[in-house]
């Protein structure tokens, strides 16, 4: 354990993967479980470290203001932008298509799979990471992402399994792991959505658009068969031009994820989504019924973590995100230009710049 501690200074992230693995391989039956003790090892000293940094100086990287939103913002729309459940009628109220529910229960059981088609996802309102992807009666998951594709994921559970796996995911307070609140106060559920198909073929790509007050800064897109081959993805501005990162924790995706034809729209339904919040992570998918919405996400890394690696970019979205009642810490002139035109952006050794494919 004490090599573990000593890996926390460096990368936590990577301390909790290797704990994460060292509880599979002991066949702990709640991802959650796992989740939890991992926690125990490591997060103390995070937190220790990040109060430390915090009481020294205001948040400024988009990591340190997630921390200051777990912490301080009790904002009572968050519980129901996190709840999967809820959040549906939220989008379409905003005009932004929902896939099909299928089905949805406080307590899951084997009758209403069998109720269910051959082909679907099976997910937990109140977490993060609670998924399957159920395809002719057997479920595949990955530790902490949704499963578009079976082939590259554990070894399939039998349906007796995925009931236990639901009810213990119902039992857990997803909110004890890192202190985010608003999970606290979603109910939990488990339910069923349909299966998406990207539009033009291929993998499904999850296009996570990092929006501040509805602008679209940054979109991350996953697919996910290139992302658990090779650990590729991508990171993109809003006119799909390649963000260049001083570092980076994975490689590019190899071939790079092409411009989807919907890209305009998926902008525009980011931004009526994510208008009048400061910031949040809006994923949507283009597909065969056009664009999608996925999730939203308030928390993302749970502010332990820069999503790269590279603490330049960091700071460079944390600049886009101006708390509440908190006064710009950006250069208004850098940030405006960016906006509007980002090949303009000063390219210096502290910003991670812009690059054609």
């Amino acid at each position: 354990m004490a090599r573990f501690t000593r890996a926390c200074t460096n990368s936590p992230s990577s301390a909790l993967l290797q704990l994460g693995k060292i509880y599979d391989r002991q066949n702990t039956k709640c991802m959650s479980q796992r989740l939890h003790h991992s926690n125990q090892a490591i997060g103390h000293y995070v937190n220790r470290k990040i109060k430390k940094d915090r009481e020294e100086r205001a948040p400024l990287t988009l990591t340190e203001k997630v921390r200051w939103r777990i912490e301080n913002d009790r904002n009572p729309l968050f519980p129901h932008l996190l709840d999967k459940v809820a959040v549906r009628k939220f989008a379409t109220d905003r005009g932004v298509q929902v896939p099909e529910l299928l089905a949805v229960s406080r307590k899951p059981t084997k009758r209403m799979l069998r109720n269910l088609p051959s082909d679907y996802y099976l997910k937990a309102s109140h977490g993060c990471g609670w998924n399957f992807r159920v395809k002719d009666g057997l479920g595949y998951r990955q530790l902490g992402d949704v499963l578009h594709e079976p082939s590259l994921c554990e070894r399939p559970s039998s349906p007796r399994q995925i009931i236990q796996e639901c009810k213990s995911w119902l039992k857990c307070d997803f909110s004890q792991f890192h202190g985010e609140w608003a999970y606290s106060k979603i109910p939990p559920r488990i339910f069923a959505e349909e299966i998406l198909h990207q539009a033009g073929g291929g993998a499904l790509v999850d296009y996570k658009c990092f929006a501040f007050d509805g602008e679209v800064a940054l979109i991350y897109g996953i697919d996910e068969p290139t992302r658990w081959s090779n650990g590729g993805s991508e990171f993109r501005d809003r006119n799909w031009k390649r963000v260049n990162l001083t570092q980076c924790r994975d490689p590019w995706a190899d071939p790079p994820l092409q411009r989807p034809e919907a890209l305009d729209e998926i902008l525009a339904a980011a931004k009526r989504l994510g208008k009048g919040l400061e910031f949040c992570r809006i994923d949507l998918y283009s597909t065969t019924k056009g664009v999608v919405f996925g999730e939203m996400t308030l928390y993302p890394q749970a502010g332990y973590d820069p999503i790269t690696g590279c603490p330049d970019f960091d700071r460079w979205l944390g600049d886009l995100w101006t708390l509440p009642g908190q006064a710009v810490l950006a250069d208004e002139t850098n940030v405006e230009k960016l906006r509007t035109n980002p090949q303009s952006f000063d390219r210096t050794s502290q910003d991670p710049g812009l690059e054609d494919d």
